[in-house]
């Protein structure tokens, strides 16, 4: 019979470790051990998975290299009006009428369109090959976000910062509303996500802040005055525009300044995650 308690303070610690400060180097060690014993686990599917790697190398490489891959979804319209058509529960607001900043949209997984987009085998063999193990979903979400006015304080998902729910992450972004510099568009910095391309994005890749032994979550100015802030991918398009991204690597979402943008967003893990 298995010891509850061990269960627990596997869970515990798995978690506590997520959020130390750890190198980025010593994530992507551990997210690899994961990766391993995972695909171990799962020998026959694991197997199945990696004949494709041929088929997908170039796909791969871009996304080891850069830290992102943009996608082309076919059917990206039906997710658009799918997702379009739910209700905002507070309509964006706060009981005292305030605008609220962020509102996140119910029952997203339960769409048809966003169900076939988890469930598509080419995509999932994409990310299965990227995280080294088979993927599983670990987050599914779809969210309003409002302009606040130049007093507002941003909240942490719109600063520079690095994810650490679990190792070993790969991330789905697309874009439900036409999204350019007045609604707020994602950014992130090409190549900040991985040990041996971080020297491209970085000068000095001990600084803590680079090397991961240090977490905080920074504005522009801040880089710019640690002399960190490098030209990032800044995402704009239309509505479909989609894309994958290692959140690993230093990422953020500008504030809406004049127009709210509608986002979708999945996230595959190989390890429990921080959620369990």
């Amino acid at each position: 019979m298995s010891n509850p308690f061990f269960s627990e303070l596997c869970r515990d610690f798995y978690r506590l470790l997520l959020k130390s400060d750890l190198t980025l180097e010593e994530r992507y060690r551990i997210g690899n051990l994961v990766s391993q014993i995972s695909a171990k686990n799962q020998l026959d599917r694991w197997k199945t998975i990696t004949k494709a790697r041929v088929e997908f190398s170039s796909q791969l490489n871009s996304l080891v290299y850069n830290g992102f891959l943009r996608l082309n979804i076919p059917f990206s319209s039906l997710i658009i009006d799918e997702i379009s058509s739910l209700p905002c529960q507070g309509h964006g607001k706060y009981s005292d009428g305030n605008r609220v900043e962020t509102e996140y949209l119910h029952n997203v997984s339960s769409l048809s369109s966003v169900r076939r987009l988890c469930s598509d085998s080419q995509l999932n063999t994409l990310v299965s090959l990227y995280l080294g193990a088979p993927a599983y979903l670990y987050e599914c979400e779809a969210w309003w976000q409002y302009p606040q006015g130049n007093s507002h304080r941003p909240s942490n998902a719109q600063l520079w910062h690095r994810d650490r729910d679990d190792f070993h992450e790969l991330k789905l972004f697309f874009y439900v509303t036409d999204v350019d510099q007045e609604c707020g568009p994602h950014a992130f910095i090409p190549h900040s996500h991985n040990p041996s391309t971080i020297s491209i994005a970085f000068d000095d890749v001990d600084y803590p802040l680079v090397s991961g032994r240090s977490s905080s979550f920074i504005d522009d100015d801040h880089l710019q005055h640690l002399g960190l802030l490098v030209s990032p991918k800044v995402w704009l398009g239309k509505a479909g525009t989609c894309f994958l991204e290692d959140p690993r690597g230093y990422h953020r979402a500008y504030l809406p300044t004049l127009k709210p943008r509608l986002m979708f967003s999945l996230v595959w893990t190989v390890g429990p995650g921080f959620n369990h």
